[in-house]
């Protein structure tokens, strides 16, 4: 495991020369983080967040191939082979999903410092979310009825103004969503303090 110190600046981590830094700690220190920027929290989604991404898709393909078996047995068309290959069509596409749903969880991370929440996002270029704590008008706890169930939600950050470069996001399947919007609160009112 690195060992990681803090730089002169501050508190951005920076690695030992000769370890290996972690992706998330070299990615933190030397491209998002700021010098003097403290790190307050730092969440992934749920694990949750997997299976609903994939749920509509996953449900499609089940009822593609329920229509597809219904219709080909009313009008004889389907043998044990071509079943068989409907199956494993549906089985493919569906674990195709989930592994899209888990590379988009793996890059998916929410970061909250003491003058920032920001959101890293994306598969294939990194949409990154950044709004300045003093420019956060609000938060607000949402949740899906799929959230509700598991205990999870969605906290969405509202921007004071609705300036190009701090839009409104959200940190989507949350767990204890109340108690890390309460931290969002308060790192916003020490901001503003």
């Amino acid at each position: 495991m690195p060992r990681i110190h803090a730089s002169e600046g501050g508190s951005a981590a920076a690695a030992v020369p000769g370890t290996r830094s972690s992706s998330l700690a070299a990615l933190l220190s030397g491209q998002v983080l700021r010098d003097g920027e403290v790190v307050l929290l730092v969440r992934k989604p749920s694990l949750w967040f997997i299976l609903f991404q994939s749920l509509r898709f996953t449900a499609a393909v089940v009822a593609a191939l329920l229509a597809a078996r219904i219709v080909g047995d009313r009008f004889g068309m389907m043998g044990f082979s071509q079943k068989f290959v409907l199956l494993e069509t549906a089985i493919f596409l569906t674990a195709g999903r989930v592994m899209y749903a888990i590379m988009q969880w793996m890059g998916r991370l929410y970061v909250l410092t003491d003058q920032r929440v920001i959101r890293l996002a994306g598969l294939f270029t990194v949409d990154l979310f950044d709004c300045p704590l003093r420019r956060i008008a609000g938060t607000e706890v949402s949740a899906n009825f799929r959230e509700r169930i598991v205990g999870l939600g969605t906290i969405h950050i509202h921007p004071r103004d609705s300036a190009e470069d701090c839009n409104v996001g959200s940190w989507q399947t949350v767990a204890d969503p109340e108690d890390v919007n309460a931290q969002i609160q308060a790192a916003i009112h020490r901001a503003l303090g």
